[in-house]
């Protein structure tokens, strides 16, 4: 696979009849589990509270996250027909041996999955109290990581996208997911910046020797993905993708946000997101940047961190540590 043959698979778009049937069920009076997602959505800006969720826009579908983990994956089949898919696990099951890739659908009011022998069983969808029972299983699989990054999102009103792949190109079979991706003001315009998310304590930002036998020095893991990363938008070609992908992404969460906030309460999205919506031109910055939760009392971290600085090619990084009581607003390298 070649560059060229790949920018179009970055995408993050809804078609027009999705939107048309998202916006019928938004306005109908009878209960339905599309509006009680919409009416969890919590956009970047405000805190997710106890069952708050976030959305992401994809290709021709949306993920509804917690943080970190797809408690809603939606989409729309070629008949026209919603469905969520949703891991088993959230569905308060008791997992059987071989479980652990099963998924649950939710179509109209009826949740289907398979049980261990192959056979079909379901139960009724009884509204948004089934909804945040799903959302309170999380509890018990969020991570630290997982937790600091809702925190950036509470803070930074933004941040549009969470969990971001980049699609395979030239020799990179796959590329690693990107935390954040925000829209931030420059002097020369709106663009698009990625963000990875760490803790201080994570070995794949350690420097050290390959063994206690060898001065060889094996270069943290993080470097790589970050050049990855780099190397993709360095292709002009690329970054005009992206930068139409998340013009759409952008215009996508407005509309949506207006059918939420016909539900009940009025949350805003961030002005730079509603800027990119229609901003004819969206740059973006081919430079990912770190930001690194200060977790543990590493007497070594800033001797640590001046090594990650710059990386074996001579690419500088920009790295944001954050004490772990906040603040939490992400800023740009002066």
């Amino acid at each position: 696979m070649t560059p060229n043959e790949t920018p179009s698979k970055f995408q993050r778009q809804l078609d027009a009849r999705h939107m048309q049937i998202f916006e019928k069920l938004a306005a109908q009076s009878a209960p339905h589990w599309w509006k009680d997602l919409l009416g969890l959505w919590r956009p970047s800006g405000i805190e997710a509270g106890v069952f708050g969720l976030r959305l992401a826009i994809r290709n021709g579908y949306l993920n509804f996250y917690r943080r970190g983990q797809s408690i809603a994956r939606v989409v729309i089949d070629s008949q026209g027909v919603p469905t969520v898919t949703t891991h088993i696990k959230y569905l308060g099951l008791n997992l059987d041996s071989g479980q652990d890739k099963q998924y649950g659908k939710l179509q109209n009011n009826q949740v289907q999955w398979k049980l261990a022998d192959g056979a079909t069983t379901s139960k009724i969808y009884r509204g948004v109290d089934d909804l945040k029972a799903w959302i309170a299983i999380t509890a018990t699989h969020a991570g630290p990581e997982k937790s600091f990054v809702d925190e950036l999102v509470t803070a930074n009103s933004n941040i549009i996208d969470l969990e971001m792949g980049l699609p395979a190109w030239g020799d990179v079979a796959t590329a690693p997911r990107m935390d954040i991706v925000a829209v931030e003001s420059t002097s020369s315009g709106r663009s698009l910046v990625f963000w990875e998310a760490k803790l201080e304590g994570d070995g794949r930002m350690r420097i050290g020797k390959k063994s206690k036998q060898s001065e060889e020095i094996c270069p943290p893991k993080v470097w790589g993905q970050l050049e990855q990363y780099r190397k993709y938008l360095s292709v002009e070609e690329h970054r005009e993708v992206v930068a139409d992908a998340y013009r759409s992404a952008a215009d996508i969460l407005v509309e949506l946000r207006g059918m939420a906030n016909k539900l009940g309460e009025n949350f805003p999205l961030g002005e730079e997101i509603l800027a990119a919506a229609v901003d004819a031109k969206l740059g973006v910055n081919k430079n990912p940047r770190l930001v690194v939760l200060l977790n543990k009392e590493r007497k070594d971290w800033t001797q640590q961190k001046q090594m990650l600085r710059k990386d074996d090619d001579g690419n500088c990084i920009f790295i944001q540590d954050i004490e772990i009581s906040g603040p939490f607003e992400l800023r740009a390298p002066t």
